[in-house]
């Protein structure tokens, strides 16, 4: 087992994140599904090839409306949204949308560089945590476990 120390840092916050690197996947992951909303298919492809190898189940949506209705109709665990979606509207109302529908599950928001504004409005929607591009594989796995424990 490798143990280490990650600084991650943005303009709003400075994590310190002890990353533990096992060589087999944890057992407790896999009944969890991750739900990933994002109309990039590289983003599909790139974090669903990250999330199954940690563990997890995941599920795809191109778009605001698929991800609302698969998050309606499966059991989802814990979702991964961007922020900017072509057929979502205005970000507050988004993240107003998408809190309600996952009624009480964690909700992880991409976003390239969020603004105070974004910060503010998503904290009242209850979301805290940002997922920032490019991303980074103990960065992913950190904000997974931090975010389902």
């Amino acid at each position: 087992m490798l143990k280490y120390d990650m600084i991650v840092s943005s303009r709003f916050n400075l994590f310190k994140h002890t990353v533990t690197h096992r060589s087999k996947r944890s057992e407790t992951n896999t009944m969890k599904t991750i739900l990933i909303i994002d109309d990039e298919a590289f983003v599909h492809e790139y974090l669903g090839k990250v999330i199954s190898r940690l563990g997890y189940q995941v599920e795809t949506a191109a778009s605001a409306t698929a991800g609302l209705n698969a998050l309606k109709n499966s059991q989802i665990d814990l979702v991964i949204a961007d922020v900017y979606l072509p057929d979502s509207p205005m970000p507050y109302q988004w993240l107003g949308q998408l809190a309600e529908t996952a009624a009480g599950r964690p909700i992880v928001l991409i976003s390239g560089a969020p603004t105070d504004e974004l910060v503010q409005n998503a904290a009242k929607c209850g979301i805290s945590t940002f997922l920032s591009k490019p991303f980074e594989l103990a960065f992913i796995r950190n904000v997974l476990t931090d975010t389902l424990n």
